[in-house]
């Protein structure tokens, strides 16, 4: 998978980095608002298969911003929210804006690689596990 990571902590971004390389997925990151562009996601998002956004970045603009940017321009690819902030406000903010998913930092690198096989194959219609039992 082709995934675009917003982060503006370096730590951050190379640990999610190297958990989506270590799964095979390969990771463009971006790590302010205003580096992001969204001619770098296609209007029917199929240059990245996801997109995982921190909401705090600096500059003018937050996450959400972001967001609201994608959706507004009826861009779907999803988009999974990464972020320290774990109140339930953040949480139903985002999903509100149209985010797929909410994780909260810190998580666990299985946890971060179960949600996004779970995001994907919501759009490919394939709604029932994966594994093989």
């Amino acid at each position: 998978m082709r995934i675009l990571l917003i982060e503006d902590d370096p730590i951050s971004a190379r640990t999610v980095v190297n958990t989506l390389n270590s799964d095979g997925h390969f990771c463009d990151v971006v790590t302010s608002a205003q580096d992001y562009n969204n001619n770098m996601v296609s209007s029917n998002g199929d240059y990245y298969d996801l997109v995982i956004l921190d909401i705090h970045l600096p500059g003018d603009m937050d996450g959400y911003d972001i967001l609201l940017r994608l959706r507004s321009a009826k861009i779907k690819v999803p988009v999974l929210i990464l972020s320290c902030m774990s109140a339930v406000n953040y949480k139903a903010k985002g999903l509100g804006y149209g985010a797929d998913d909410y994780l909260t930092k810190p998580f666990h690198k299985s946890e971060l690689l179960a949600r996004i096989k779970a995001i994907v194959r919501r759009p490919k219609g394939y709604p029932e596990s994966l594994k093989k039992t």
